[in-house]
């Protein structure tokens, strides 16, 4: 109960900032300029000077709170109170005002000439909030429970066809019958399960959840160094997963191969936990005798994502130089001149059988380099830097290495020859 001074320091108060009260029950707080305390679950107690005006809403987490316009007219006969546009009989100390439907309920619990103070009761669904997505509740017969998930407000009441079936109404929108363990899900997403039936009380317990489709980018698989090669065609594997719990509805996927090629393609859909498993063939077509590092994107687009984040994924690809074959007529060359650094030569004939560390005697061969073959790399002892663990390593050349590039890394100021002839190598 408030003085009187207190009283006229509020109405100041109040004048200034617009008379702006909000009760929230959730927090058990009071905020903004407001005359009002709580003194029950779902009772607040207001105090309103002669033509004052406030604006109160009740919150209960998990419901949709109640919005109160209230002003107060006071003269020597009694009160005239106004909630939400519908104003009541004339109020005295001590009378009560019911409104139609049984709630709220006005009690006026104290009256002068300037003020009064009284009590505004109403009711919630009986609810518990499960998690950010879900609320689990109850309802009666005939009951219109109003709820709130994530921003969104649902309007819900359950009739009763049969003593084990019921039939809800979701805004507006109403279910099939559902035994215990049913559930119905709804264009928009919200899924409400039944989980309980009273059929001597005549109420139905429910988990009402807001669902959503989640599709992220679950793998990227691409071919290994050995099989990445300019001018041949690669084949990029992918896998998407629903990792929500709805479903996705139709979505697309799109590949960036990172050289300025792209390619989309379409599918209907995945239900909550399902993949989709695809593959697309691209060519890179850079220089031949380069070897370019490649990032590979994919993204899923669908218009039912809840979570754009986990859309994209990259994973990296190493394309490795072509086969070179070098001209027929240079097998025959006597001598081979290398310069310092990298040289690209051809495996011949005459080194059938003999390592590079044999025929490498005028030159200081740092790195003996690799012979590039149709399925992959092969090396000579020790691996070119730039090339991956995962090498074949040869100790001699053979008969199918003969006419293909093998690059010498050589480091001698000036260069060097290799003596390799047509049938000997010195």
């Amino acid at each position: 109960m408030k003085s009187n001074d207190q009283a006229k320091a509020i109405l100041v108060l109040v004048l200034l900032l617009g008379a702006l009260a909000v009760f929230d029950f959730a927090d058990g707080k009071i905020t903004g300029a407001a005359t009002a305390e709580q003194i029950g679950e779902n009772v607040l107690s207001i105090t309103l000077n002669d033509d004052e005006e406030g604006n109160f809403i009740m919150r209960k987490a998990g419901a949709k709170e109640k919005d109160y316009k209230i002003s107060a007219s006071i003269d020597e006969t009694g009160a005239l109170i106004n909630v939400n546009g519908e104003q009541m009989r004339l109020l005295r100390a001590f009378n009560t005002y019911v409104f139609l439907g049984g709630y709220p309920v006005l009690a006026v619990t104290r009256l002068t000439q300037t003020e009064v103070e009284f009590t505004l009761t109403d009711v919630f669904p009986d609810v518990t909030v499960v998690d950010v997505t879900a609320i689990k509740a109850t309802l009666s017969k005939n009951e219109l429970g109003e709820f709130k998930i994530k921003q969104e407000y649902y309007e819900v009441s359950a009739q009763f066809p049969s003593v084990n079936k019921v039939v809800f109404s979701v805004n507006g929108v109403s279910t099939d019958e559902l035994l215990l363990g049913g559930a119905h899900t709804f264009d928009d997403g919200i899924m409400i399960t039944v989980t309980g039936i009273n059929s001597m009380l005549g109420s139905v317990d429910f988990v009402l959840k807001s669902t959503a489709a989640d599709l992220t980018v679950d793998s990227i698989t691409v071919p290994s160094p050995q099989e990445s090669v300019v001018g041949k065609p690669i084949t990029v594997s992918y896998v998407v997963k629903n990792i929500g719990d709805r479903d996705s509805g139709p979505y697309s996927v799109r590949i960036d191969y990172g050289d300025g090629g792209n390619v989309s393609k379409d599918y209907l859909g995945l239900r909550p936990g399902e993949t989709q498993q695809g593959e697309q063939i691209h060519t890179y077509n850079h220089a031949y005798d380069q070897a370019n590092l490649y990032w590979i994107e994919v993204k899923t687009d669908s218009a039912k994502d809840s979570n754009e984040t986990n859309n994209i994924k990259r994973k990296g690809i190493r394309i490795s130089p072509a086969i070179v074959r070098i001209p027929t007529q240079e097998f025959y060359e006597a001598q081979i001149a290398l310069v310092d650094g990298d040289n690209l030569i051809s495996v011949r004939e005459s080194m059938v059988g003999k390592s590079i560390k044999k025929m490498s005697n005028d030159c200081i061969i740092k790195t003996p380099g690799w012979v590039f073959i149709t399925r992959g790399w092969l090396t000579v002892k020790p691996s070119h830097p730039e090339l991956p663990d995962e090498v074949y390593t040869i100790k001699e050349f053979s008969q199918e290495h003969v006419g293909l590039g093998l690059w010498l890394k050589v480091e001698n100021a000036g260069g060097c020859t290799l003596g390799c002839g047509l049938n000997s190598c010195s």
